[in-house]
């Protein structure tokens, strides 16, 4: 069960309730090894898995309350980074300049740390661009998503979450790649549902909710927005506990904090500055416990956030974290059941998942590269040899090609090709031409292109290599002067190219191109005195 699924059209296309009959309330046990599945690493540049990016850096706060707002922006940064790094090229390093998938694209921070590249840590942000309106990645995400209603003008705190949605989509469909990749949204997901998509390589966007009982009513206090680095996905025995997440907290560090979690690549230096995780290696994972709410806000124990609550979220530190998030990214459906904090000092917030944000991969999609080849003088050419190189993954394309016709084709897919990308032709048949193309967003959404080509049709072969071997040397000189003069007897010697024979062009072969192929083979009397030339 999957939990309310909101379709990019805004309907409820599914919805799941989970019953549990009874409910047993057990100690919790510490996290068995071995049974974490975590989102993996690349080494261009996502190397210790999902990254951990902070949100507590630069100017991003809320400019009328202060507050530090940025987790949704920072937590799509973290999808955004990964999925990037999984499609780079893995023998690059960055600040290397290359930049072959244009989901995180190079920004041009003013100070980079290694070198202008969309993988430098720079490109997360560079003070240099302040806030607002800013320039690097997160900063374009917050803009993206009117976070603090920046671009829009509107007054609110933090991001809706429908923005949210809504700015992935424009993200995808402006960088080319909604044939690669799609957003979809899930409101009270259940917890078996997020393994099962993060086990997918699915990239999930946790919006959480903080909820407190006060007196007669549950009251939203906030919400903030992580994204989930790794799952349990082995339960424990018992009901309510369900399992554990891993999550890259924009504003939290528990896992160097208190050692709950993993800490990658190794201890380094916490606490520290927060542009320390702009470096994608240092990650912070943080494990939580995850419980299961079967009927949300029916009582004082189940705030109606969510049917999944991460039970132990912000334990061991001091209640007044909660202040920060005061009032922040909240569904329209919560606006009426929003509130702040009672001041309680006991650990009464209940941190609920609201919503999961899904980017996702698509199956690939054929893309079909055609064409005919053609000579200069309207005439058709057979079984042409045509390479296609994408010059932006170097993957090399040998089109299929027919004795009978001039047609070639290519079939690869969208995984291999990519708007932007330069694809490089080599057409070839006897003479040759090159060809280059920038594949546009209309030719992936049309699954392919045509691509012509026409070259110069004439004799084939090399002038002067009358016996075709692809060199000319003192066996081509004999072969024409015992095929001209019929030594030893006719036949016994024949050139296998007349074209290539007729060296100085006249029309005629005779000893004139005998004594014309020899002379230039041996640069006699002098080097270019004699030179081949064939019509």
């Amino acid at each position: 069960m999957r939990g309310i699924e909101k379709a990019q059209t805004g309907t409820i296309t599914a919805l799941a309730v989970m019953l549990v009959a009874a409910l047993c309330i057990v100690a919790i046990a510490p996290v068995v090894a071995g049974e974490w599945y975590y989102k993996p690493g690349y080494p261009n540049y996502a190397p210790s898995g999902m990254p951990d990016f902070d949100q507590k850096q630069d100017n991003w706060k809320n400019q009328t309350t202060g507050q530090q707002s940025f987790c949704g922006p920072v937590a799509v940064a973290n999808c955004f980074w990964w999925f990037d790094s999984k499609y780079a090229n893995h023998s690059g390093t960055p600040g290397d300049g290359a930049d072959i998938f244009p989901l995180v694209q190079n920004y041009n921070a003013p100070n980079p740390w290694w070198g202008s590249d969309d993988h430098d840590p720079a490109n997360v942000d560079d003070p240099a661009t302040p806030w607002p309106p800013g320039n690097e990645l997160v900063e374009r995400l917050a803009w993206c998503m009117d976070t603090d209603g920046v671009s829009t003008g509107v007054p609110h705190s933090g991001t809706d979450v429908h923005e949210m949605e809504q700015c992935i989509d424009n993200w995808l469909y402006a960088t080319g790649l909604n044939h690669r990749l799609y957003e979809h949204t899930v409101k009270m997901p259940e917890f078996e549902y997020i393994m099962e998509e993060v086990n997918k390589s699915q990239d999930v966007i946790l919006l959480l909710g903080f909820w407190e009982w006060q007196e007669y009513d549950w009251v939203r206090i906030g919400g903030h927005y992580v994204t989930v680095a790794g799952v349990n996905a082995t339960p424990p025995g018992s009901y309510p506990l369900i399992g554990t997440i891993a999550i890259s907290d924009p504003f939290f560090d528990n896992a160097e904090a208190t050692g709950f979690g993993r800490v990658l690549p190794g201890p380094h230096g916490y606490p520290h500055g927060p542009t320390v995780h702009n470096d994608a290696q240092y990650v912070s994972h943080d494990h939580y416990w995850v419980w299961h709410v079967p009927n949300p806000g029916e009582t004082p124990e189940m705030s109606p956030g969510g049917f999944w609550e991460l039970s132990d979220y912000g334990y061991g530190y001091s209640p007044e974290w909660v202040l920060n998030f005061t009032g922040l990214n909240c569904p329209e459906e919560f606006e009426l059941m929003q509130g702040v904090w009672s001041g309680n000092p006991e650990p009464m917030i209940k941190t609920e998942i609201e919503y999961a944000v899904l980017v996702s991969p698509l199956p690939p999609i054929s893309f079909l590269i055609d064409g005919w080849v053609n000579c200069t003088d309207g005439n058709s050419t057979t079984d042409p040899s045509v390479t296609v190189t994408n010059l932006n993954t170097t993957e090399v394309f040998i089109a299929a090609t027919s004795a009978s016709s001039n047609y070639y084709q290519v079939i690869t897919s969208s995984y291999n090709v990519s708007p932007g990308n330069v694809l490089h032709f080599d057409v070839s048949k006897g003479n040759s031409t090159e060809i280059n193309h920038t594949v546009t967003k209309a030719e992936m959404c049309a699954g392919g292109f045509t691509q012509n080509a026409t070259i110069e049709c004439g004799p084939e072969g090399t002038c002067g290599d009358v016996n075709d071997d692809g060199t000319i040397n003192m066996a081509d000189v004999m072969t024409l002067w015992y095929d001209y003069a019929n030594y030893p007897t006719p036949g016994a010697h024949e050139v296998s190219n007349d074209w290539a024979a007729d060296v100085n062009c006249d029309g005629t072969v005779n000893m004139a191109d005998v004594m014309t192929l020899w002379y230039d083979y041996a640069n006699y009397p002098t080097p270019g005195a004699h030179e081949v030339s064939c019509c």
